[in-house]
């Protein structure tokens, strides 16, 4: 159904289902992972969960720090139609990229509706989100 569509999905726990459906509808999803691999490896209680929220995604590992890791970025941006993420302290960098590639969609899923606001950081799933947090 979504063959024709590239992801790059920069989410921790709070949105690994979103790239996990969009790689089941046939979408290519590349999750970007920092050094030492995606925190949500152990923050789902191992690399079972991990497999059961990356299946059917890609993986690349990319120090946003480093010069040659945003140039990689930027190529696969590129390439990429939407950038899933969870807002944060990437930010910054999504917006960047976002402005240099005007085509990319940018989807942040946020806890209780803000990115900013004192219950940003704290952890939603589908049993506490509400639709018109959005």
């Amino acid at each position: 159904m979504l063959t024709d569509y590239r992801v790059l999905d920069f989410t921790d726990e709070r949105g690994a289902l979103c790239g996990q459906l969009l790689a089941d509808l046939g979408a290519q999803v590349l999750r970007v992972e920092p050094p030492g691999g995606s925190p949500m490896r152990a923050a789902l209680s191992g690399e079972l969960m991990w497999q059961v929220y990356a299946r059917n995604c890609d993986s690349v590992v990319l120090d946003l720090d480093s010069a040659n890791s945003r140039e990689q970025l930027a190529a696969l941006a590129e390439q990429a139609d939407l950038v899933v993420d969870n807002g944060g302290a990437l930010g910054d960098v999504l917006a960047r990229l976002q402005a240099e590639h005007p085509r990319l969609v940018r989807v942040s899923i946020t806890a209780f509706g803000t990115r900013y606001g004192p219950a940003a950081k704290q952890l939603a799933f589908a049993m506490t989100a509400r639709d018109d947090d959005v």
